[in-house]
């Protein structure tokens, strides 16, 4: 799984780049970011030019171009290799009368070596329907938690560190919310939900918060995590709550 989390990872860059290329710079860098489409199972760049948009099927692992929310062409990661699938990008473009051109150039850096013209993918299109079904469970609880909450957040994809997340204003003054579910790392050996506070621009400290219902607040950061993996929807939403109920005060 790990190797098709990596995978995944470095082939959203493809996103990131269109964004990059195709978007206005936005000073939050949210023009990078890219949305989850839970009914068709596809990570999704912002729209650009006339009603164009790249992104990236979990069912069949392909990289399609879609015209009008419509697949317009699509092209195989596996059978590609990484200069391949950059050429297709800048065909598609030239042929939907973008005038940039692709760049495969980032302002991050990722934790894996660089990617070489004759990279060829491998991805496992078994696990990618996995990792949607845990993005999916995000997606789903992260709109009825903004929804329950009366609070205001896209739910975006950051290429940066590859996690689905929200940031949103809480009631408190100058009080904010972030959370996510996060891909494993050294935090937890799993996916992962996470949630952290901020207040007047710093961190609010979790390490002495008492006991969670669901979850645990850490110790090693200031935030809370639960491992999502079986996770249910339910218990999902409980973890989020909890935890804006304890910034939001």
């Amino acid at each position: 799984m790990k190797n098709t989390i990596k995978e995944l990872h470095q082939a959203a860059q493809y996103l990131a780049a269109a964004g990059i290329s195709f978007l206005d710079k936005q000073a939050d860098d949210s023009h990078t970011n890219v949305g989850w489409n839970s009914n068709k199972n596809r990570m999704e760049t912002h729209v650009f030019g006339a009603q164009n948009q790249l992104a990236i099927n979990l069912n069949s692992g392909n990289i399609e171009w879609l015209k009008n929310g419509a697949v317009s062409s699509e092209a195989s990661i596996n059978s590609n290799s990484h200069n391949e699938i950059v050429h297709w990008i800048k065909e598609q473009a030239k042929e939907n009368k973008i005038s940039n051109s692709i760049s495969y150039n980032f302002h991050y850096k990722l934790p894996y070596d660089d990617m070489i013209n004759d990279y060829q993918f491998s991805l496992s299109t078994e696990k990618l329907k996995k990792i949607a079904k845990e993005l999916s469970k995000a997606q789903n609880a992260f709109e009825q938690f903004l929804e329950n909450e009366k609070l205001d957040s896209p739910i975006r994809i950051w290429p940066h560190h590859f996690d689905l997340g929200i940031y949103a204003k809480l009631e408190t003054e100058n009080t904010f919310m972030g959370a996510g579910i996060a891909i494993p790392d050294t935090l937890v050996d799993d996916f992962y939900f996470y949630a952290s506070g901020y207040k007047n621009g710093a961190a609010i400290v979790t390490k002495t918060f008492e006991e969670m219902e669901v979850g645990n607040w850490r110790t090693d950061w200031n935030g809370a995590t639960i491992a999502a993996t079986n996770l249910d929807d339910k218990t999902a939403l409980t973890f989020l709550t909890e935890a804006k109920n304890k910034f939001d005060q």
